[in-house]
């Protein structure tokens, strides 16, 4: 695997990790409105 797509996928983890994160949070707390 060349340097360059590492680079790429490490990119793309730094920037849908913390999005993942933020929606399972928002999910959450909508989940534990209703209740």
């Amino acid at each position: 695997m060349s340097i360059e797509i590492a680079r790429l996928i490490i990119t793309a983890l730094a920037v849908l990790v913390p999005i993942y994160i933020y929606l399972r949070r928002l999910q959450t707390n909508h989940l534990e409105g209703i209740k």
